[in-house]
């Protein structure tokens, strides 16, 4: 992985956007990148730069500057949180900040954005990521979110916990030569050898162990369950089967009682017509249908003696109906129209009276009178044109509303009996002497039968049907439960067809469960085998490192180290051990570096290597041996930010043939930032 751009904008001391465009590649061992500046010029920023945009502020913090989101440390990195946003750019009215960072990872363009937002009083207030790969976001898997995408893609390319190994200030790596590591440094060594790797293969395949045993214990339960559900379906096959028999049965039963039930109906039709009354029944019906007749006949009579004289007069009786309606109706009109005339004056002394509000102009009183004319003219003509049918003309206003009305009613009844009813009664005596006629014909007929015979008949007849109505009802009980077998004869047979599936599918867990056993045994061997291999790998590394870096008189002679908790042991020309605490500020440095460069060289890792300040605490040898045999092999792109008399013109010279390209942080103390420009310190130009 190569570090091609850094864009800062109005990133703590870099106002505005700012740009370091680094080497794209190394070309013939040119993998060094120095850039230089002064005191406060901003390095550490740049350093700290790539960590946030890298690993975000969350694990920068708790990796690199091992500060928990709590108490003291809490409030310190509210405080570094706030100093992200450039003092100028905020007094501007900007309230974001932001670092990209261009990569190229296996020739692939990576492009790591992180934006920062502020509130009005400047407090931090959330960190915004973009990632694109080949210009293209990475693959999102379902449930996953954008940016949780966007972190999982980091954290599989750079492992948070592998940062302090790689991106470093010179003078903070005394805890990498303490004799026992702590928990984070721990974890890191973890994680570059690969051992994190294998840990979580390891659970992974417990995982999935554990789940294929579960699989394998449900399909044996499930052959339980075929078993029952199979049961269930055959012995629903056999109730279903045995009520079509019996439905079958009811059947063929209620078709004989109906061939039965015809003839019966055939013979009494014959004797006792359809309606199948006895003798006496219709004697009955006759004496009621003749007195019907008879009370007919007498309304007739009483209606004719009534109303015919009027009858003879309905056409003057109806015109004079009509002129009276007519005259109603202008009665209603007129007293409407008469009702609301007050409103109208009440209006018009509200709009012309002598205290209306008066127009400016006021109006001439020949204005006045026209505009009140018009008005009565227009109240007028609300009720023009008369209501249809009205008659203006009164002849008979001296008849009240209610005597009208009585004369109306009476004229209706007269009318309405006098030719609805007397027809409806005319008609309703030739059916009724129609039905006469036929009951006596039927009353005729039924002198020479036998009344026992009829009788006995009628009641086998009714047997009949109350059986047919109670095979008609055990039919349909059947068939409901015929329904209701089939419903659950389906339900059976799918609960079967899908457990049969699920039972085929789960078919190989127990294998796969015995195999993934198999494989985390494998895989804990091979982790077993590893360890001591990858630590005495990295023993070599650093044993040479340190040697080549430490100075002739310099009394650690041997580095021992445990592979399981990489406890180092320092050893003088004797063998003795040489307490950590007892070595210089400079040999700590020496041992911090070359443990730093055997754990880049044994993971294969192929980061950039970015150093703070790398030259702070050594004496002239120890800087000559690191600038001349560490940084040069520190790794395969070496980022150094450096004052001007730590990499200074001697020691610059020395590594000169190894500079892709040097940049320099210039701070304007006046303006309070920092531009990047191309090239070192002067001696560079």
């Amino acid at each position: 992985m190569m570090l091609e751009r850094i864009t800062l904008e109005d990133y703590r001391c870099f106002s505005g956007v700012q740009t370091a465009e680094l080497a794209s590649s190394p070309k013939g061992g040119r993998n060094l990148i120095p850039i230089g500046g002064l005191n406060g010029a901003g390095k550490t920023s740049l350093l700290e730069a790539i960590a946030f945009g890298l690993l975000g502020t969350k694990q920068s913090f708790h990796f690199l500057k091992g500060l928990e989101r709590k108490g003291d440390d809490l409030e310190q990195q509210k405080r570094e949180l706030k100093s992200l946003l450039n003092h100028a750019a905020f007094s501007a009215g900007c309230r974001t900040a932001a670092v990209t960072l261009e990569l190229n990872d296996e020739n692939h363009q990576v492009v790591i954005r992180r934006r920062w937002h502020f509130a009005e009083d400047g407090r931090f207030e959330s960190e915004e990521l973009n990632v694109t790969l080949d210009g293209k976001p990475p693959t999102q898997h379902e449930g996953q979110t954008a940016d949780e995408t966007y972190q999982d893609y980091l954290k599989q390319r750079i492992p948070p916990q592998v940062a302090p190994f790689f991106l470093f200030d010179g003078e903070k790596i005394q805890k990498l030569a303490d004799a026992t590591p702590d928990t984070t440094v721990r974890e890191g060594i973890e994680t570059l050898l690969g051992f994190d790797l294998l840990d979580r293969l390891g659970q992974d395949l417990e995982e999935r162990a554990r789940y294929h045993r579960l699989q394998n214990e449900r399909q044996n339960r499930q052959t339980v369950e075929l078993d029952e559900l199979r049961s269930k379906e055959e012995e629903l096959g056999r109730q279903i089967s045995q009520l079509n028999n019996e439905l079958s049965a009811l059947s063929a039963k209620d078709d004989e009682l109906r061939v039965q039930l015809a003839q019966y109906n055939a013979q009494l039709d014959e004797l006792l017509g359809p309606e199948k009354k006895r003798p006496t029944e219709l004697q009955t019906d006759l004496d009621r249908d003749r007195a019907e007749v008879a009370r007919v006949r007498g309304l007739i009579e009483e209606m004719i003696d009534e109303s015919v004289v009027l009858g003879l007069s309905a056409r003057l009786a109806t015109d004079l109906m009509t002129r009276l309606s007519g005259e109603q109706i202008f009665r209603e009109w007129d007293e409407g129209r008469r009702r609301v005339e007050p409103q109208r004056d009440r209006l018009i002394t509200e709009i012309f009276g002598r205290k209306a509000p008066r127009p400016d102009p006021p109006l001439l009183a020949d204005q006045s009178e026209f505009l009140i004319d018009r008005l009565k003219e227009a109240w007028i003509g609300l009720f023009n044109p008369p209501p249809e049918g009205m008659i203006a003309q009164l002849r008979h206003d001296q008849l009240g509303a209610e005597e009208l009305d009585k004369v109306r009613a009476k004229w209706a009844d007269i009318s309405d009996r006098g030719v609805r009813d007397l027809g409806e009664m005319l008609d309703r005596i030739e059916v009724m002497e129609r039905r006469c006629a036929n009951l006596t014909d039927q009353m005729d007929r039924l002198k020479d039968a036998n009344t026992e015979d009829i009788d006995r008949m009628l009641v086998e007849r009714d047997q009949l049907n109350r059986r047919i109505g109670q095979a008609q009802e055990g039919f349909d009980t059947k068939q409901r439960q015929l329904v209701s077998l089939q419903r659950d004869l389906a339900a059976a047979r799918k609960s079967r067809t899908d457990k049969e599936s699920d039972a085929n599918q789960s078919g190989h867990h127990g294998q796969m469960a015995t195999l993934a056993q198999r494989v985390r045994t494998a895989v804990r061997r091979y982790q077993e085998e590893l360890r001591p291999r990858k630590s005495e790998e990295l023993r070599g590394h650093l044993r040479d490192m340190y040697r080549r870096l430490a100075r002739k008189e310099d009394v650690v002679q041997d580095i021992d180290l445990d592979p399981e908790t990489y406890k180092v042991r320092l050893l003088n020309r004797r063998g003795g051990e040489i307490p950590v605490h007892e070595l210089s500020a400079g040999e700590k440095e020496i041992f911090a570096l070359s443990l730093l460069w055997s754990l880049a060289k044994t993971s294969k890792r192929d980061l950039p290597v970015v150093i703070d300040t790398p030259l702070g605490r050594l004496d002239s040898q120890h800087r000559t041996n690191i600038v001349t045999r560490y940084l040069p092999a520190a790794g395969h792109q070496v980022i150094v930010l450096s004052t001007d008399t730590e990499l200074d013109q001697r020691y610059f010279a020395l590594v000169s043939d190894h500079v892709a390209r040097s940049l320099h942080l210039k701070f304007d103390a006046k303006a309070e930032k920092t531009e990047i420009e191309e090239g070192y310190f002067e001696f560079d130009r």
